[in-house]
């Protein structure tokens, strides 16, 4: 090169040239220092590239020195086409670059390096032709000192044409013919020398690079660039007294960063190469924690498993990115080692409490599996020898709450070791009774599953010799009893089953499981069986029977089994209470007194059964003799037995009954217990206030947080329920309602917002709470033809659970309390949404300082809609943040 200036200072901008020159970092990432570097002279900038054209030569690289410099040139040309920097002032600084790249390239070669310059100085890679390039391999010292490396994250953008979707940069101009890397990945222009320049030597498949694409891609590129750039001031803040608030930001904004890098990656180098910028900014073991990083953008609740939604699309971008993650893998070691991690996540997860992350990552898995991307034995493996992290304790406190266990089915099923037949068999050997709860617990979480399970294996138990140890059979059944029957085509099968159970001759823990279950079953046949087996205990207490059992252990069956059917209100089940209780035999204990249970209940639906005990307490009331009464106090207590019995059933049969009590023996005491039954009956207590929990017409309910709308509404779209599901804040006031009409949405309120608006509403910003579903018939109204307008459920959720994460995205870009003002720039329209008047509504409290959240309490929208405006205008820059609240969540805004 002639003399000139001395080429001093700019140290940190040349390195970061000679880098992006070597294609080892992405324009994005290098238009910042390039906006430094066209400030100072060109020759600062030319004598870098031939410094980097001696350092490609040296390494042994086969392309010649026209082609590398045009390589050089071109890079530089991209910032314009990809608008990271105006085109203006990268024309300016080209044209001043021209004669020193002229002068760098050898006398023999310059005719068609200048030809070719020319073709870049007439190229805006926004036309619409269709141009392949050609890469060409490199020598042994490919990268930084050697051959033109191609990392991941750059566009292609071909010669008056367009960018490629999601590929490398690429070189305009370059001659047809050629081959690109997969994805639009891209490389240099063929040279003299010919031969593709990879990455590590290695050949790259070739595809054709498609027109149309390139402003998608630029705006793609751009919006990971105002990303990294809030990343960075993110980062800078976190050193402050801000520093809390910094770190949860920069979590968020950097899930995002790391989810759009894997999304766009097309092979695993390819994602390294981009990971590497953020560790070179500081955020160490990224690497290793990639999984982590992304579980971090997930919800807390657990979206439809995967077989309920089938193939439809994963709900988050963060799902779908650990996917592409695992399946970038180059083979299959390294898929199996991102498998591990990402298993190792969830567990992490639910360790640190977060049951629906870990759910959906378990549930990515599962797909995985299914759709043949994992191979199933390689799963099985991980899942063995991940298991051990598992927080074992945390899992059986877990099956304890009614909430969870739906979830923890979904987690469960993943290991081996904890699914059911694995953990029926661990009962079979566990002496420790305590640890047996424990299994016990973990098994009746796993649902209709475990049930189904249970009763193949009892009748499995029952015809084999020898049975199982009698604790086990005693689970099987307490199974079958805990967990409600969906088919009823197997009721004669299980009664058959319980009956052999039930059978004296066992196990009297088991006897009492038994009936216990059989009461539950509420069935004609079950009934009857029951009343065999009261009358055959019975029979063993009055010494009637062949059986020999301990008094006191058959009393307390006896007991039991009478406690369990007076909860009953079938006739059949009542029948048996008031015929065992009237029975008074002095072997059968106080028979009477196992009556009074019943007095909880009113038994006017029973009337036969009613009439029973009231046809008993007339005659046990005393005899007169000569017009007065003879005491006897047994039957004075059998009196005040069968009045508790009938003092619940508020009937005019019982009001004349327990009348003529009192009339007729005013004195005695149980005349005053009648007296007190009729009292209660003609003056009741104010109505208390029902525990949603136990309110007879409520059917689910639970924790919000833990179970997730979504699931909600998919359990109740899926059974066909009519009714109301209500939203209710921590302190219980009611926020938000939806009506159903067997299982179809009809209807929905959200302060303001109704319908669709309301459910997404609740999707994007989950309330922390909880939900009730009450059973309710339709009315008039509910059922006029004008609703019934909203969309199918699946559809409904698929949709919400979308714009919570693309809500959620924004949010990292333009946080609620954001203050931005007009940079005079003309805003647009957001493609997707065509409502001019709601842009011109939001633009003129956006562009006036009106934080998001403010702009959300004054328009009733979903917050999606109104914060994808913000982001959108922000993103093309005719918006810009005013200093100190852009990006910080803490920041007030100007009301405030």
């Amino acid at each position: 090169m002639s003399e000139g200036p001395a080429v001093t200072g700019y140290e940190e901008e040349r390195l970061i040239l000679k880098r992006y020159l070597s294609d080892e970092i992405a324009p994005m990432i290098f238009a910042d220092s390039a906006s430094e570097l066209f400030e100072v002279p060109a020759q600062v900038a030319a004598h870098e590239i031939h410094s980097w054209l001696g350092d490609q030569i040296r390494g042994a690289s086969n392309m010649t020195p026209s082609d590398l410099l045009y390589h050089a040139a071109s890079k530089l040309h991209q910032l314009g086409i990809l608008e990271l920097i105006p085109q203006e002032e990268v024309a300016q600084f080209l044209d001043k670059l021209r004669p020193f790249l002229i002068e760098l390239c050898p006398a023999e070669q310059r005719f068609g390096f200048e030809e070719k310059l020319n073709l870049l100085e007439r190229s805006t890679g926004m036309g619409g032709g269709k141009v392949e390039v050609l890469q060409k391999k490199g020598g042994p010292g490919a990268g930084m000192g050697g051959g033109v490396a191609v990392p991941a994250g750059h566009v292609v953008v071909p010669a008056g044409g367009t960018a490629a979707a999601g590929g490398q940069v690429g070189v305009p101009g370059a001659p047809t013919g050629g081959t690109a890397t997969p994805g639009g990945q891209g490389g240099v222009p063929q040279g003299a020398a010919g031969g593709p320049v990879g990455t590590a030597g290695a050949a790259v498949p070739a595809t054709t690079v498609g027109a149309g694409a390139s402003a998608a891609d630029a705006l793609a590129l751009h919006r990971v660039n105002l990303m990294l750039d809030q990343l960075q001031r993110v980062a800078i803040r976190g050193g402050s007294s801000e520093a809390g608030a910094s770190e949860v930001n920069q979590k968020a904004v950097l899930g995002h960063v790391v989810e759009q890098f894997a999304s766009q990656a097309r092979s695993s180098k390819e994602l390294e190469a981009q990971l590497g910028y953020l560790n070179d900014i500081g955020i160490e073991n990224l690497g290793e924690e990639l999984f982590k990083h992304l579980s971090e953008g997930l919800p807390d609740w657990a979206p439809p498993s995967h077989e309920d939604v089938g193939e439809k699309e994963l709900p988050t971008g963060a799902t779908r990115a650990m996917r592409k993650v695992v399946n970038l893998s180059e083979d299959s070691e390294e898929l199996l080692k991102r498998f591990r991690e990402m298993v190792s996540v969830a567990i992490e997860e639910f360790n640190s409490g977060s049951l629906g992350r870990a759910v959906t990552l378990l549930d990515l898995a599962e797909r995985m599996i299914d759709q043949g991307e994992v191979d199933a034995t390689t799963a099985t493996t991980v899942a063995r020898g991940s298991f051990p992290e598992l927080d074992f304790d945390l899992v059986a406190e877990t099956a304890d709450d009614p909430d969870k266990r739906l979830l923890l089915h979904r987690l469960m099923r993943f290991f081996p070791k904890l699914r059911v037949r694995q953990l029926l068999e661990d009962l079979k050997d566990e002496t420790d009774r305590e640890k047996r709860l424990q299994l016990t617990k973990l098994l009746r979480a796993h649902g209709n599953e475990a049930r189904d399970v249970a009763v193949e294996v009892l009748e499995e138990s029952l015809n084999g010799e020898p049975r199982l140890p009698w604790h086990v059979e005693r689970v099987l059944v307490y199974l079958m009893k805990a967990i409600r029957r969906t088919d009823d085509d197997t009721v004669d099968h299980e009664i058959d089953l319980l009956i052999r159970a039930s059978d004296l001759g066992g196990s009297i823990p088991l006897v009492r499981e038994a009936i216990a279950t059989l009461v539950q079953l509420d069935h004609p046949r079950a009934y009857t069986a029951l009343a065999a087996r009261v009358s055959d205990i019975e029979d063993v207490m009055l010494g009637d029977s062949e059986f020999t059992v301990d008094a006191k252990e058959i009393r307390w069956l006896l007991s039991n089994a009478i406690k369990l059917l007076s909860q009953s209100e079938s006739d059949e089940a009542r029948s048996i209470v008031v015929g065992h209780g009237l029975r008074d035999k002095p072997g059968l204990g106080d028979t009477f007194a196992r009556l009074v249970t019943l007095g909880h209940y009113d038994l006017s639906n029973t009337p036969e059964q009613l009439n029973r005990l009231l046809d008993a307490i007339q005659k046990e009331l005393p005899r007169k003799f000569l017009g007065v009464s003879v005491k006897n106090q047994r039957k004075a207590q059998i009196l005040e037995y069968l009045i508790a019995a009938v003092s619940g059933s508020n009937s005019p049969e019982v009001h004349t009954v327990l009348g003529d009590v009192i009339r007729q023996f005013p004195d005695q005491p149980f005349a005053q217990a009648a007296n007190d039954a009729l009292a209660k009956m003609g003056q009741p207590a104010p109505k208390p206030r029902k525990d949603p929990d136990t309110d007879d017409s409520v059917t689910l309910s639970g924790d919000l947080t833990l179970f997730g709308l979504p699931g909600v509404l998919q359990n109740l779209s899926d059974a066909g329920v009519t009714g109301a599901v209500k939203i209710l804040d921590v302190a219980g006031e009611e926020l938000a309602e939806i009506h159903l009409a067997e299982g179809t949405m009809i209807t929905a309120k959200a302060g303001e917002l109704s319908d669709d608006t309301a459910v997404y509403q609740l999707l994007e910003r989950p309330i922390e709470g909880r939900f009730v579903f009450v059973n309710q018939e339709l009315t008039e109204e509910d059922d006029s033809p004008k609703q019934g307008s909203m969309m199918a459920t699946m559809s409904l959720l698929l949709e919400g659970m979308r714009r919570y994460d693309e809500f959620n995205r924004a949010l990292a870009l333009v946080p609620d309390a954001a203050c931005f003002k007009s940079t005079g720039k003309k805003p647009t329209d957001v493609k997707e949404d065509a409502d001019k008047k709601l842009a011109k509504e939001v633009w003129s409290r956006a562009a006036n300082g009106v934080s998001p959240m403010d702009c959300e309490r004054e328009i009733p929208l979903d917050c999606f809609r109104i914060r994808r405006l913000y982001e959108h205008w922000v993103t093309e820059g005719s918006l810009a943040p005013i200093d100190g609240t852009a990006g910080d969540p803490s920041a007030p805004s100007e009301e405030g």
